[in-house]
């Protein structure tokens, strides 16, 4: 009898300790979020903080007008495939506090809250026109494209932009022969005219390779992110465009690298034997140069060498035989930009 009574303790035992170790192993709650970057708009405000990987997840964003987040308290549930909010009829001049936590849904309907992320604060305003000629920050849109019509020569700046479904009409891989990485991906029609720009240089002994070919909206909004969060948003400005608005995103545009300069993502590409090769040969095959030095309060960016954008062959070299940006040539130059 003793026996099987230490036999079932022993059974007990091994359940108990087995009990313990499946909770031990029960996912913890969501980790806390932090904010890396919240912008203000006209009547309107957009954040973005770290995504979480899982098809359950879910955010939770609470806007109020006191840092104690008890007035005009507004609650926002966003799914887990987006990361960035932007809320309308919000008022201008208004001082405004945001924080947000990740919330997954168990199989049981159960809500498991993480802690919420420290708050930020921005005031609200219109963001439409600038007072000057520089172009700073995330102005407001004057128009967003929805689908591919097959223009060449479609416009994405900071004031023209793209719809986060937008996806390029005729694209194609791109062989590793002629990228950094795989999965890289053009426009067909830009992608015959790389290879052909390619195979010239390399007949002058010259090599470069594609670094950055087509974005999508999620992958230029964590690319935006990083350097919101690294390095700021007077430099992110310059440096990142805001998702939506990178002319990645089109299918046309590339960044190239090359080992003469250590396959370093600088303008020192500018001068070595690719870059000035590049510069002055890219327009026969139908690219231009599209962030040229000196030309920030049109583009809103600073000077790319590395960065080319395919517009078709008479275009480029209209465009860089007389110096313009693809603003200029189009004469759609920022609001309040004056001509000299």
């Amino acid at each position: 009898m003793k026996r099987i009574i230490a036999l079932i303790l022993v059974l007990i035992m091994t359940f108990t300790f087995s009990v313990d170790v499946c909770f031990a192993t029960a996912p913890d709650k969501p980790s806390r979020q932090k904010i890396t970057s919240i912008l203000p708009g006209n009547h309107k405000l957009s954040v973005m903080w770290n995504k979480v990987e899982g098809d359950n997840v879910k955010y939770l964003i609470r806007i109020a007008t006191d840092e104690n987040f008890t007035e005009n308290v507004k609650d926002i549930i966003i799914k887990g495939s987006d990361n960035d909010y932007t809320k309308t009829k919000l008022v201008n001049g208004t001082k405004y506090y945001v924080k947000v936590r990740t919330f997954i849904t168990r199989d049981t309907g159960k809500k498991i809250y993480g802690n919420w992320s420290p708050k930020k604060s921005v005031v609200v305003k219109s963001t439409a026109i600038y007072k000057n000629t520089s172009i700073t920050g995330v102005p407001e849109l004057r128009f967003r494209k929805k689908e591919d019509d097959g223009d060449l020569l479609v416009l994405v700046n900071k004031y023209y932009g793209l719809s986060s479904d937008y996806y390029p009409s005729d694209m194609v891989s791109v062989a590793s022969k002629y990228s950094t990485y795989s999965g890289a991906k053009m426009k067909s029609v830009a992608y015959k005219a790389f290879k052909k720009m390619y195979n010239a240089a390399a007949d002058k002994d010259l090599n470069f390779k594609i670094c950055s070919a087509y974005r999508s909206y999620s992958q230029q909004r964590s690319l935006f992110n990083n350097y919101m969060y690294s390095r700021g948003a007077s430099t992110a400005f310059i440096l990142s465009a805001y998702p939506g608005r990178s002319e990645h995103h089109t299918g046309l545009a590339i960044d190239l690298l090359t080992g003469r300069n250590g396959w370093a993502m600088s303008n020192s590409f500018g001068n070595t034997k690719e870059g000035k090769w590049i510069k002055k040969h890219c327009a026969e095959y139908g690219f231009i140069l599209r962030y040229p030095d000196g030309k920030t309060d049109i583009t809103g960016y600073g000077y790319e060498s590395w960065h080319l954008r395919y517009v078709g062959k008479d275009v480029a070299k209209e465009i860089m035989s007389n110096g313009l940006t693809l603003e200029e040539y189009l004469d759609k130059l920022p609001p309040g930009y004056k001509k000299s």
